[in-house]
């Protein structure tokens, strides 16, 4: 557990990152490297191995579409940060309750960080759904995440509130409690296409937001 690391990029000098590179790698007992984001979008994973959790960048550093390159070429999740964001927030993991399957990785996830910090509180936002179909595969995911939290004694709450999972993710982001929200990184069928969900972060979010890949593939950690 001791050898995963977190890795903040930045532009120009350390700082613009620090403040939450060092908090979050307090907070989840990780280790903190520093690396210079690359000029092509491309190789960022080159600096990057099997020890890399997670990928930390100030969302002002780009303009919104390259910052979103970055995003995309990446197999490790990317917490994006505004310098105003709060460093209180990385106790608090809220996890919005979609009917995508992928949403389940999310609480992986999630599982992982309250492991290597018991203190950190997990929190489940379930969608009221209209649709009878719709609510049945939330409810689903629902049913299997709690199955995840029961076996490995996590510690979480959670809350049911009306509207679509879109609705309640844009009401998520315009809260202005400290929180990382979770959120699966969407398809994408052209690069100058932005998905539904990252244009609510890109215009809501006022708190650090994780954006993970969907890839059967992706190591996620399990101590």
């Amino acid at each position: 557990m001791d050898n995963y690391e977190i890795v903040a990029f930045y532009r120009e000098n350390e700082s613009e990152i620090s403040n939450h590179a060092e908090a979050m790698s307090k907070t989840y007992h990780l280790q903190l490297r520093y690396e210079k984001i690359p000029e092509l979008s491309t190789a960022i994973f080159t600096l990057l191995d099997e020890q890399t959790v997670l990928c930390l960048l100030d969302r002002t550093v780009f303009q919104f579409r390259k910052l979103l390159k970055y995003v995309y070429a990446l197999n490790k999740p990317m917490m994006l940060v505004h310098p105003n964001d709060s460093i209180n927030a990385y106790n608090h993991l809220k996890i919005p309750i979609g009917y995508l399957k992928e949403n389940k990785e999310k609480v992986i996830w999630a599982n992982f960080f309250q492991r290597n910090n018991p203190n950190s509180k997990i929190e489940l936002v379930v969608p009221k759904e209209k649709d009878e179909n719709i609510a049945l595969m939330v409810n689903n995911n629902l049913e299997f995440i709690e199955k995840i939290f029961q076996n490995s004694n996590a510690s979480y709450s959670k809350s049911f509130v009306e509207g679509s999972f879109e609705k309640n993710l844009k009401r998520i982001f315009q809260e202005e409690e400290d929180s990382i929200v979770f959120i699966i990184r969407p398809y994408r069928i052209f690069s100058i296409f932005i998905p539904y969900n990252i244009r609510l972060f890109r215009k809501y979010a006022h708190t650090p937001t994780m954006i993970i890949p969907r890839d059967e593939k992706l190591y996620i950690p399990c101590h």
